[in-house]
């Protein structure tokens, strides 16, 4: 399977030089050869089989419990900017990390 790395650069945003292009065209298709390996596997079908569609494991988990939360009106008032908070930039426009 041939692998389009620029239209994946491009949707992902990120920059791949021309010397890497090739290398990355046969990476990426061995990993989905290898993911393809995956439809053959020989997986259990019964129902007392361990099942995978739910790792973790529900009863360990809290209930879900409405409580009263701070009211809008009262967040608004304590904004800093007419009713407006800023939230510091975490990822710059390359697609790096950053503050």
């Amino acid at each position: 399977m041939k692998i389009d790395i620029k239209r994946l650069q491009e949707l992902a945003k990120i920059a791949v030089s021309s010397d890497k292009l090739a290398e990355m065209e046969k990476d990426m298709a061995s990993i989905v050869a290898l993911m393809d390996t995956l439809k053959d596997a020989d997986l259990p079908k019964s129902a007392g089989d361990v099942s995978t569609e739910n790792a973790v494991n529900m009863v360990d988990l809290r209930e879900d419990i409405v409580q009263p939360s701070i009211p809008v009106d009262v967040l608004v008032s304590q904004s800093p900017v007419d009713g407006e908070f800023s939230i510091p930039k975490v990822v710059d426009s390359e697609g790096g990390g950053g503050t």
